[in-house]
This record gives structure tokens, sequence and C-alpha cells, in this order.
């Protein structure tokens, strides 16, 4: 799941901003904020970011 994610980032920058959106997005509901951590997922995808990936 995670390569697969990353394929899907690094395709494009539109994509990459996208999913970003999304997990701020999903991570702001009051269920969904309690099951998917945001900070982990948004750490995550800043440091794909950050590595030029």
């Amino acid at each position: 799941m995670q390569a697969l994610l990353e394929h899907f980032i690094t395709q494009s920058t539109l994509y990459s901003l996208i999913a970003v959106l999304l997990v701020a997005f999903l991570e702001s509901l009051a269920l969904v904020g309690l099951i998917l951590p945001g900070t982990v997922l948004m750490a995550r995808l800043g440091a794909l970011f950050g590595s030029g990936v």
C-alpha cells in the first residue's frame, strides 16, 4: 500500500497536493481524526516531498 501511495504521489505535483488536501480534510473530521492520525500522515508526506521522491 505504501509503495502504491508513493508511486501515485510521485507522478505529479497535483496528485501530491490533492493527497495533502485529503489528509488534512479527513483528519479534521471528528470521527476520522480519532482513527486516522493526521499528524503522522502529514509528517510522512512531508518527508516524501522533502526527499525529492
